[in-house]
């Protein structure tokens, strides 16, 4: 299996938990290690812009042409590559009624943001997440996280202060 990871988490991060991902994204792109992220604002654009830092290899996985556009363009010219959720990817639309708890309330942009993530985690070896919890819920890095475990691929909550250590004692020794 390929070294691919996905790197996903909120759209609002502190400024030291963005550091923590950007620096934990060029950490794994020195260990060559490939990102696919959803170029969120927060976490997944953390991860990638640290791994880009680095000339690290990036794959975007985009629910629409236009999303982030502002962030995903510059990104492509300076190295990213993307992936565009097609209505084809049966599994990855299939995915929003398995793993989402309310999948017939989701509006369809909604549908297509969950499942983007399926594109994101399905072919990695390990997740890193940092989600927040809003409402009582942990939104699409939540759903995220749970196509994860239906998979049998390992997530490592960087909420989760244990977690969290692990990370940062590997990218600051």
């Amino acid at each position: 299996m390929d070294k691919v990871y996905a790197g996903i988490g909120s759209r609002k991060l502190t400024p030291d938990e963005w550091d923590i991902c950007f620096r934990t994204g060029k950490w794994l792109a020195k260990q060559d290690w490939t990102l696919r992220t959803g170029a969120c604002q927060g976490a997944d654009q953390a991860f990638a812009e640290g791994a880009l830092s680095v000339e690290g290899d990036v794959i975007l996985c985009l629910p629409w042409p236009s999303y982030e556009f502002k962030w995903v363009e510059p990104a492509r010219g300076r190295g990213a590559t993307s992936k565009l959720l097609q209505y084809w990817h049966y599994d990855a639309f299939a995915s929003v009624t398995e793993y989402h708890p309310k999948p017939d309330v989701l509006s369809d942009a909604m549908k297509k943001l969950h499942a983007r993530n399926y594109l994101i985690i399905s072919p990695v070896r390990f997740v890193l997440a940092w989600p927040k919890v809003t409402h009582g819920r942990l939104g699409g890095t939540g759903q995220g996280i749970r196509i994860a475990d239906g998979l049998g691929i390992k997530t490592i909550r960087m909420d989760i202060p244990e977690d969290l250590k692990r990370i940062t004692d590997k990218i600051c020794p």
